[in-house]
């Protein structure tokens, strides 16, 4: 299993009991930085074939459960979401377009 493998355990059992503390919050919110910061994907190419890391997924699900939809502003644009506007694009060396 990966480098991440406890943060992807605590993952798991979120998923079957279902989120319902503050340190469930924190632990899920860990595991989208871990995604944000490029160390774990959802899914990635191993040998030739997709392959779908079933706790980030789970991760990114519950997220979506825990958070609530936000207004965000960047200059004129708006959108109304749950994962906060990504920034930092130009220091990475990403391009980022709307």
């Amino acid at each position: 299993m990966s480098q991440h493998q406890e943060l992807a355990a605590r993952i798991e059992a979120i998923w079957e009991t279902g989120p319902s503390t503050d340190a469930d919050t924190a632990t899920i919110e860990e595991a989208l930085s871990v995604l944000d910061r490029g160390e774990a994907r959802v899914a990635e190419k191993i040998n030739g074939d997709w392959v779908v890391n079933e706790w980030t997924k789970k991760a990114v699900l519950l997220y979506f459960r825990t958070h609530d939809n936000n207004e965000m502003l960047a200059g004129p644009a708006e959108w109304f979401d749950k994962v906060p506007l990504k920034t930092g694009w130009r220091d990475a060396g990403v391009r980022s377009v709307p």
